[in-house]
């Protein structure tokens, strides 16, 4: 719940940008606008090395690193069929809003014959509609921990096939259809958080960043190679660039998410699998994951330290 609250916050962040890069946009153009918003980036870089502290334990020594421990403690996590499981929750969920909110949405929308004040309201409609859709997904995920992979699958089944009712219509699709396209699409956000966790299910408290940082690819791999991907049919199907791309062009070039979607959905099946047999290792876990507990006994929850990754005396 704490993360899909603090999701909220970064998606309210996303609609007071809006405005000001719309603004910019239109009085400088393009170069300028994401010039000045990546100079902006640098300075609040340069900020939060200054004024941010890596710990909130004060007076403490810096805790070494050990690159052995590291390396092994990194194998661990991805040979953990847990961590495998959440990044293709990420994998499956996250990509289908990131690719239509960061490029290929607006100009879709603008092929389905809808005005660009209008194409521009529907984005924020996404954004608002994953604000109101996190705390219910994170409500559903700790309420239900056993079903927390059946529910993805759920939400990824959903989003496939709103969009093939969409690609499919004959001729543009009505405005009411496509406005359920984008607010099913819209909760993949939220619904990808629940790969972190499955994370605290499989993992002892100290290795969450890890498992969380190998989990956190999959979405991202998968956004980034659709959008190529769709870039790329478009370029095949109108080589003259986006003034004669047509609405039939992108009916072939946003099908090409439906490979992704099946793919997440099967791998996601296939490690559920794995994950309760490993689960079911562990005497007493998978009743209290059924019981819904998501820290489960011998299997999450703290570790002991071993020699080489000694947790420093004010967090033992």
């Amino acid at each position: 719940m704490v993360t899909q609250l603090t999701s909220m916050v970064g998606q309210l962040g996303a609609v007071a940008a809006a405005t000001p890069l719309a603004a910019a946009l239109a009085r400088f153009g393009w170069t300028w606008s994401y010039g000045i918003a990546a100079g902006v980036g640098v300075v609040l870089g340069i900020a939060l090395v200054i004024v941010v502290r890596d710990s909130p334990y004060t007076g403490e020594a810096v805790e070494r690193i050990k690159m052995r421990a590291l390396a092994r403690t990194m194998a661990e996590v991805w040979g953990n069929p847990g961590t495998r499981l959440g990044l293709w929750v990420h994998f499956s969920s996250q990509f289908g809003p990131t690719v239509f909110t960061m490029l290929w949405g607006y100009p879709f929308l603008i092929a389905q014959g809808l005005e660009s004040t209008l194409a521009s309201g529907m984005l924020i409609l996404m954004t608002v509609t994953a604000m109101v859709a996190g705390p219910v997904v994170g409500l559903l995920t700790s309420r239900i921990p056993y079903h927390r992979s059946t529910l993805v699958l759920v939400l990824v089944t959903a989003i496939a096939t709103v969009w093939a009712v969409v690609l499919l219509w004959p001729g543009p699709a009505p405005l009411w259809l496509l406005v359920l396209m984008v607010m099913v699409t819209a909760v993949g956000g939220p619904g990808s958080m629940v790969s972190f966790d499955l994370a605290r299910t499989f993992h002892p408290s100290e290795r969450y960043g890890r498992a969380n940082g190998m989990i956190n690819i999959g979405g991202f791999v998968a956004s980034l190679l659709t959008i190529g991907l769709i870039g790329l049919v478009l370029d095949l199907r109108a080589p003259g660039g986006p003034a004669t791309y047509e609405l039939a062009d992108f009916r072939v070039a946003m099908a090409v998410q439906f490979p992704f979607w099946a793919l997440g959905a099967l791998q996601l099946v296939r490690y559920r699998r794995k994950g309760h047999a490993l689960i079911g290792r562990h005497p007493g876990a998978m009743q209290a994951l059924r019981e819904g507990q998501a820290v489960l006994p011998g299997l999450s929850g703290p570790a002991d330290p071993g020699p080489d990754d000694e947790a420093p005396p004010s967090r033992r």
